[in-house]
C-alpha cells in the first residue's frame, strides 16, 4: 500500500524542483498580480508574506511530528498484542493491573534463587506475562500521553498564525510609512468607538428625557443601564470593524502595490545582471 504522506511528499519536491528554472518569472508574475491587482487580495499578501518568514517553520515542524507520530501510531498496531487494533486506555490499563501477580511471581522467584543458587522452573513462566504487560504498559503512556501532545501541537500552530496576522498587520503600515508598530484597524476601531460612544449615550439621553416617566425611571435603572451599555458597546464596535475594514482595504492596496513593485524591480534587476546588461553595486 502507498504512502500518500511520503507521495505527497515526493511530489511537491518534484514540483519544486520544475519550477525552480522559471523561478525569477514567477516571481515577477506575482510581483506584477500584487502591484497592479492588490485591491483584491487585501489581506492575503501580507498574510503569506509574514508567514513564508515567520510560521512556515513552525507549520513545518508541526507536520513532520504528526507524520512521525502517524507512523508510530501505524507501528504499534502491527505488533503481535495488537492486531486487533490498539486498545483502549481502559483495555490497557487493566492489563498492566493484571501484570502485578506476575511482577509478583518474578521477585519470589528471584529471591528463592538467590537462597538455593539455582533457577526454578517456575522463572520461565512469568515473563511471557511480563513481556505483555511491558507492552500494554507502553500503549498505556503512550494512549494518556497524545492528546496533551497533539494540542500542544495546535497551541504552535495557532500561536504561528496569530503572530504571522500580526506582522502583517504591522507591516501594512510601515509600508505607508506609519511606522512598525502600527496598526491601522486597531487605531480606526479605537478612534471610532471613542467618537461613537458620547454620541450614541447623548442621544439616548435627549430620546429619554423627551419620554414618559416610566421610560425615565427605566433609563436610571442599574440592570437596564447595564444592558444598555452593552448594545451601545455593540453597536459601537460594529461600526469600528466596518470602518477599520473599509480603511485597510484601501490602505493596504497601496501596500500591495509597493510590495509588488519592489519584486518586480528585484527580479528584473537580477535578471539584467545575470544576463550582463546591468551592474548591481552595493549601498
Amino acid at each position: 500500500e502507498d504512502d500518500w504522506l511520503d507521495s505527497l511528499e515526493t511530489t511537491a519536491l518534484k514540483s519544486k524542483e520544475a519550477l525552480k528554472p522559471y523561478r525569477e518569472a514567477l516571481l515577477f508574475t506575482l510581483g506584477a498580480l500584487a502591484c497592479f491587482y492588490g485591491r483584491r487580495f487585501t489581506y492575503s499578501i501580507l498574510f503569506w508574506r509574514a508567514f513564508s518568514a515567520n510560521g512556515w517553520g513552525v507549520v513545518r515542524r508541526a507536520a513532520a511530528e504528526l507524520r512521525q507520530r502517524y507512523r508510530a501510531a501505524q507501528a504499534a498496531a502491527a505488533q503481535p498484542l495488537f492486531l486487533g487494533g490498539l486498545p483502549s486506555v481502559q483495555d490497557a490499563s487493566a492489563a498492566a493491573r493484571g501484570a502485578v501477580p506476575w511482577l509478583q511471581t518474578v521477585q519470589d522467584t528471584y529471591q528463592s534463587t538467590q537462597r538455593a543458587g539455582t533457577v526454578p522452573s517456575e522463572a520461565a513462566t512469568p515473563q511471557d506475562g511480563l513481556a505483555a504487560a511491558t507492552r500494554a504498559g507502553s500503549a498505556l503512556v503512550a494512549a494518556s500521553s497524545e492528546p496533551e501532545k497533539l494540542v500542544e501541537l495546535w497551541r504552535n500552530v495557532y500561536a504561528a498564525v496569530m503572530a504571522s496576522l500580526s506582522t502583517a498587520m504591522f507591516d501594512g503600515a510601515n509600508f505607508l510609512g506609519m511606522g512598525t508598530n502600527t496598526n491601522i484597524g486597531d487605531a480606526v476601531s479605537r478612534n471610532v468607538n471613542r467618537v461613537m460612544a458620547p454620541w450614541l449615550h447623548s442621544l439616548i439621553d435627549a430620546a429619554t428625557a423627551r419620554c414618559r416617566p416610566e421610560v425615565r425611571q427605566l433609563r436610571e435603572d442599574p440592570s437596564a443601564q447595564k444592558w444598555m451599555e452593552l448594545a451601545v458597546d455593540g453597536v459601537c464596535n460594529s461600526i469600528g470593524i466596518a470602518a477599520a475594514v473599509f480603511v485597510e482595504a484601501r490602505a493596504f492596496a497601496l501596500s500591495n502595490a509597493r510590495i509588488g513593485a519592489q519584486v518586480m524591480v528585484r527580479e528584473c534587476c537580477d535578471f539584467f545582471a545575470r544576463k550582463d546588461m546591468l551592474v548591481l553595486t552595493a549601498r
